[in-house]
Order: structure tokens, then sequence, then C-alpha cells
């Protein structure tokens, strides 16, 4: 098996030497005048910019995609802890495998040992090749993984969770083509720019991801009703800390929370897309802060992912010369990896209800380890003294995942599904013939009729489903899924005698025994796969009962 040639560069900074130039160089700058002042400015002489060798920007391009890497699976492994049964287990594996292959393949294969490349990343040597390329294959494997986790739960995924899915779609091809490259070999500095263009796009993602959080929330009710707005349900918790205990006490300076949230998430999402530091910084640390307020709200897992994206918008130069080696990030996963295994074995062994154990603990871990990753990487981006560029695709493919992560999140306004895309603790309604959005107001865009198809349930002993109950008004699309359920998990003597009452297309339908009265056959005719997996919709809001409650 081929591996990935060596790069080899040199660990102490390079001494610059006077190249010899050309004969007609010379003439030209004898003419000029210039020959003697190409090193000075007013006057004064400047000291030779030493510009970094391929193989140097190579080595410093594949340890920030470690580094990413890496942020990246442990942010799904904060998430994983909630689904103890399996999915976190095959998360800590792949962890486990990543972590230690450094230590174990050298030792396993001692010929491995050598290398002729003596280049270092804040001062550490670079990984051997086998130990990158196996590296590359694991995290090739973590986001087939995800995607499979992502699919096979959808409709209700959780937002942070499809996007993950989303970034993991967008990594796929280069990855594949990168495990390629390390085992047949093939042009380095090609596949180092296939992997730049798919980080590219990953960071045109974030961008939607936070741009869109923000846009759904310019609506009436998150701005204009504090009573129900997220933005106070939120950050409840904090309002005592200011000596307030009722919303109506609070000074006028903080009823304006909901436009700060608003500015919070839109202008900054802008400013990343700025390719110099002193406004991608400031931006990057203003999410950072966002992440860090809603981390004692039960935000971990989504705090933790968060990292890997926000670290897409600090250089590369800024992440080498940091102080941090690779081994700083493995360290820190592997306490990850310690404090989640544990976690698992004391549910497993000893908790009985459904909670989570140690959700406090999780909180101060992410705390401490990412502050100290930041306390070192922000301080190092002004001295890199450069930005992150941010282009737009250079081909069609590269423009498919954007089109469709922005359709996904504007799916609300298309009249499709309206949960798991971006609108989490929004108030956004655009169910009916009007919108609750300052900017949408009569659903402009709204092309398809599935939010309109609606049931409203008038009686119903015991609820048939989360989302089927008494006074519930939800779409046709989720009615008739949770009735199939129902049927497909239920014996048919289990079923008998369902009485019902409900209000569809202006008719009230009543029935003693739900599952076998010919006038609800309607309702449980099979649903088309795609349609039981795509549609995800928040039960529907009856504005005559008040504002719309603030809910995920």
């Amino acid at each position: 098996m081929a591996t990935t040639r060596s790069m080899k560069t040199t660990a102490t900074t390079k001494k610059t030497t006077k190249t010899d130039k050309d004969a007609s160089n010379l003439a030209e700058e004898k003419k000029t005048g210039h020959g003697d002042d190409h090193n000075k400015t007013n006057g004064v002489a400047k000291a030779p910019i030493d510009e970094p060798s391929e193989e140097e920007e190579a080595m410093t391009m594949s340890h920030y995609i470690s580094v990413f890497h890496i942020l990246l699976m442990n942010g799904f492994l904060c998430h994983n802890r909630q689904y103890w049964r399996s999915d976190p287990v095959v998360s800590i594996v792949l962890l486990i495998l990543y972590v230690t292959c450094g230590t174990f393949i050298p030792l396993l294969w001692p010929k491995t040992r050598s290398t002729t490349s003596t280049a270092t990343i804040a001062g550490a040597p670079p990984p051997l090749p086998i130990v990158t390329c196996v590296r590359n294959v694991l995290f090739l494997l973590h986001c087939v993984w995800l995607i499979k986790l992502s699919l096979a739960g959808q409709p209700s995924g959780a937002n942070h969770k499809n996007m993950l899915c989303m970034v993991s779609l967008i990594l796929l091809p280069a990855q594949v083509r990168q495990c390629y490259h390390d085992f047949y070999g093939g042009s380095a500095a090609r596949q180092m720019q296939v992997m730049a263009d798919s980080l590219n796009l990953v960071r045109w993602a974030v961008f939607i991801m936070y741009f869109m959080a923000g846009f759904h929330k310019i609506n009436d009710d998150f701005l204009f009703e504090p009573t129900v707005s997220c933005a106070f349900d939120k950050i409840y918790y904090y309002i005592e800390l200011f000596g307030y205990e009722d919303l109506n006490d609070l000074p006028w300076w903080f009823k304006q929370l909901p436009w700060t949230v608003l500015f919070v998430e839109i202008v900054p999402a802008l400013t990343l897309l700025v390719p110099k530091w002193q406004w991608q910084i400031p931006s990057v640390a203003n999410f950072i802060l966002l992440h860090l307020i809603l981390l004692p709200m039960g935000f971990a897992d989504f705090g933790s992912i968060a990292q890997s994206f926000l670290l897409l918008f600090v250089s590369p130069t800024a992440v080498a010369n940091s102080g941090l080696t690779l081994n700083f990030f493995l360290s820190m996963v592997s306490m990850f990896i310690i404090f989640q295994t544990c976690t698992l074995v004391h549910w497993y062994l000893w908790q009985e209800d459904e909670v989570v154990p140690f959700e406090e603990g999780e909180m101060g871990l992410v705390l401490m380890a990412y502050g100290l990753m930041w306390g070192s990487l922000l301080p190092a981006a002004p001295k890199a003294n450069e930005g992150v560029p941010v282009w737009r695709p250079k081909t069609a493919f590269g423009w498919v995942p954007l089109v469709f992560f922005l359709w996904w999140a504007m799916n609300p306004y298309l009249g499709l599904r309206t949960a798991g895309n971006l609108t989490m603790f929004s108030n956004l309604t655009t169910e009916g013939k009007t919108s609750n959005h300052l900017l949408l107001r009569n659903n402009p865009l709204k092309i398809f009729g599935y939010q309109d198809d609606q049931v409203e349930i008038v009686e119903l002993e015991e609820p048939l489903g989360r989302k089927v109950k008494e006074g519930a008004i939800l779409t046709r699309i989720n009615f008739d899924v949770a009735l199939q359920s129902n049927v497909e998990n239920y014996l048919p003597e289990e079923l008998k005698g369902t009485p019902i009452t409900i209000r569809y297309k202006g008719e009230t339908l009543e029935t003693e025994d739900l599952f076998n009265d010919p006038a609800f056959a309607q309702f449980l005719e099979p649903r088309a796969w795609w349609e039981k997996k795509f549609f995800n919709m928040r039960p529907i809001h009856n504005y005559d009962d008040g504002p719309k409650e603030c809910s995920w």
C-alpha cells in the first residue's frame, strides 16, 4: 500500500540569501535606479520577508484540517451522549482510534518511525504519513456514520444535527478523494486545493446557519411580545442576576434584548465573509460569547459543534502559530472521551430515568477545554495578520449543496416543513394565509399547501402520539403519519374503541372507533416514504389563544 509522500521542510527559520539575477533584470534596475531601493521604504532598509515554501504551506494546511476534524468529531460525540444505547459508542471508538493511532502505529510497525520530514507545526513534529492516512480514513468513516444516523433519524432531527449532516455531505467527496490520494498518490497541490474548496463550502454553510437563524426571528412575536419571545424565554435564567423577578420590571435597555439577539446573529454572520481578521475575529468572538451564554441552558452539544465551525474563520497560519500542537487537541478530546465513557457506564449501571447524568460536569468541561483553546487562538490571529478568504464556488457541483441548504432553511416560507431547519426558538409562524414574519407577511413565497391542510383535534381521551392530543391543530400529513404509526406499532385489538372528534375542511367528524370507521379511512391511507422522512411540522398555533409561545 502506498502512502502519501512525506513533505520535506525545515524546522528553523530560513536565512534569506541574495539570488543571482538575470542580466536583463540588472540592466533594468540600473536604468530605473530602483535596484538599491527595492528593500527600502522612505529611505529605511526593510528586512527581507521570508515567504513560506509550498511544502510549509501544505504542512500548515494539513495541521489546520486535522484540528478541524478533531473538533467536529468531538462535537458530534457531545451530541450523541444523549442517545446512549449505541450512537455514542461508535463515536467514542472512532475518536479513540483517531487519538491513539499516532502512538500505536509506530509501535506495531517500527519501520514507520523513520521519516525524512523535519517540519514542525507549533513546535511539534508532523505526524507520520501512514498515521495521517489512517486518520483520514477514520474521519471518512465518521462522516458516513454521521450521515447515516442523521438520515435514519429524520424527520425529527435536531437543527444542529441536520447542520452536521449538511457539513458531512459537503466534506464527503473531498474526503473520499483524500483517502484515494493517500493510497494511490497524485498531485498533492491539486488535492490540497480540493480540500480548501470543501472547507470554503462549509464556511458558506456556517454563514447561512447563523444568518437564517436570525432572519427567522424577524417576526412580531419574537420582537414585540416579551411574555412569549424566545429571547426572554432563553435568557430568563440570567434576569435574576440583575435583581429582577418580573419582565415588566426590566429597564428599557434590557427590553431591547430581542433586537440585540437579531443583531448578534445577522450582522456578525455577514462580517464573517469579509476576508480580514479585523472583521472575522470579532465575529468569531461574538458567536463564542453567544454559545457561552446558552451553555448553562443545556446547549453543551451545540456549543461544542459550533467550535469547529468557528475555527474555519481563523487562518491556518494563526492556528499553526498559536502554540497549540496537534497533541493539545488530541489530549483535549481524550478528556471528553474519558468523561463521556464514564457517563455512559454510570447511566447504564445505575441510572433509571432518561435524564443524562453529569450535565453540569459536561458544561464545565466544555467551558474549560474550549476556553483554553480560544485563549490561544484569538490572540494569534492579529499576529498572523491575515483573514480567511471566502470565495464563490468555482463549479456547479460546489453550488449544489449551498443552494440545497438555503432551500432547506427557506422551507417554512415555501409551505413545506417548519421544524429542524434553523427555526429553533424563533417564534416563527407561516401557516395560513399570513405569516408573523415582518418581511414576508403575506407569504409571497408559499407555493406548497402542506401547511394549510390542517386537522383540529376537538376531543380525544388519550393522546395518540406527541402531537396528536386534544385541542391540538396540526397538518394533515402529521395527523396521517401519527395514525399510521399507531397501526404499525399496535395490534388491531389494542386500537379498537378509540373515540375522537376532529374538525377538517370545515366539517366535524366524530367516531367511537377511529381505526375501524370508514369515515376516517382517508387518514389511514399509507403516505409516501419520502413524506414520512421529510416532513417535520410544528403544531399550529391558534392566535385566538394569544401570541405564539416559544418552542424548539
